[in-house]
């Protein structure tokens, strides 16, 4: 059985290097058409509609002698673009980003079309990387944005691991079933009320279902519109 088990897992050793890091724009398109659909509601609800709308279109392919199945892409090795944090490394390289010395990473002419035609032109402006640009003292920016003295890029241009979800604590302990149970219960006993801020009540519908908010109603809404 020991024997069986390890030629398995060196077919997919075998397997998974013969696919090349490539860019993968699914998610990207995605969260841009959700995003124009969505203009002025809270963030929040744009967020839950967006994954939604991801796990309900995102190819999946199941390759072999695979025990454990899916990708974060169509295929092993795929960088899945998330535009909302930033467009502006891609939009530099992407002519270039095949042929490049550290970490080249394949995009077909059709993704770039998509990018610069369907991505790019709704992101500008909106990014993390965009807000922080605006935000930031000038002489920080100077020595903090692509000077190589501060490492400022892992926080505006990538999703850093700080920013994932309590697996350990929430997700794998409850499953999704039981946060979704959870968000419900407590959207439940604010049924009729009337809130001062909507903020923590768009939160939960955000993750029980968008379905439930209109029972509860709100004096101001104070969400403020910025994905991030």
């Amino acid at each position: 059985m020991e024997n069986i088990t390890f030629e398995r897992i060196e077919k997919l050793k075998r397997q998974y290097e013969q696919y090349k890091p490539t860019l993968n724009f699914d998610l990207a398109v995605v969260k841009t058409q959700v995003m124009k659909e969505t203009e002025g509601q809270p963030m929040v609800l744009r967020r839950a509609k967006a994954f939604k709308r991801y796990c309900e279109t995102k190819p999946i392919n199941i390759l072999a002698h695979e025990l454990i199945v899916g990708n974060t892409g169509r295929y092993p090795r795929e960088a899945v673009v998330t535009p909302e944090v930033s467009v502006n490394w891609i939009s530099e390289e992407l002519d270039t980003v095949a042929t490049r010395k550290f970490d080249p990473l394949q995009v077909d002419e059709e993704s770039k079309k998509v990018f610069r035609e369907v991505v790019e032109p709704y992101w500008k402006g909106k990014t993390v990387l965009d807000q922080w640009l605006a935000r930031v003292p000038e002489d920080v920016r100077d020595i903090g944005y692509k000077s190589g003295v501060i490492d400022a890029e892992i926080k505006t241009q990538t999703g850093p691991g700080e920013f994932s979800p309590g697996y350990g604590n929430i997700l794998l302990p409850k499953g999704y079933g039981g946060i979704m149970a959870d968000a419900k219960a407590k959207l439940a006993t604010l049924a009729g009320q009337r809130l001062e801020r909507c903020n923590g009540k768009t939160r939960l519908g955000g993750v029980a279902g968008y379905d439930l908010l209109p029972n509860i109603n709100c004096l101001s809404r104070s969400e403020e519109n910025v994905y991030g």
